[in-house]
């Protein structure tokens, strides 16, 4: 403690350093992005929107999705999702981004002959596609 007292001004930069560490350590435990996706997250959370389905969608259950399972299955284990396109029904998004926002957590299954081809999670950016 006697420390601290004579070097007290040394507990704001590491807080103004530790802080964002936490913060990005936190959304790639969350969501499951690497650190620099977690990063962009964090840089643009204030113009990220996001629409999941209430009470439904959990990313828990959103993770245990794999190539290779039947679409009932998935429907089963995450439910219906917001957008699906018809009627190839090859794309099922479980979610959107709110208020047309360019910036937001993608979460979409990809499906053909009614079984999963791929998963595809990410923060979603104006420049990716």
């Amino acid at each position: 403690m006697n420390f601290l007292k004579k070097r007290w001004y040394l507990i704001v930069p590491l807080l103004l350093i530790c802080t964002p560490l936490i913060m990005v350590l936190y959304i790639s435990m969350s969501y499951g992005y690497g650190l620099s996706e977690s990063w962009t997250c964090l840089q643009n959370m204030s113009k990220t929107e996001t629409k999941f389905r209430v009470g439904v969608y959990s990313e828990g259950r959103f993770d245990k999705i794999v190539p290779g399972m039947m679409g009932r299955d998935v429907f089963e284990l995450v439910g219906m999702p917001l957008e699906r396109n018809t009627p190839e029904d090859t794309r099922w998004a479980y979610s959107v981004p709110l208020h047309a926002s360019p910036y937001f957590h993608e979460r979409i299954v990809l499906l053909e002959r009614g079984k999963v081809t791929g998963v595809i999670k990410r923060f979603h950016m104006p420049e990716s596609k």
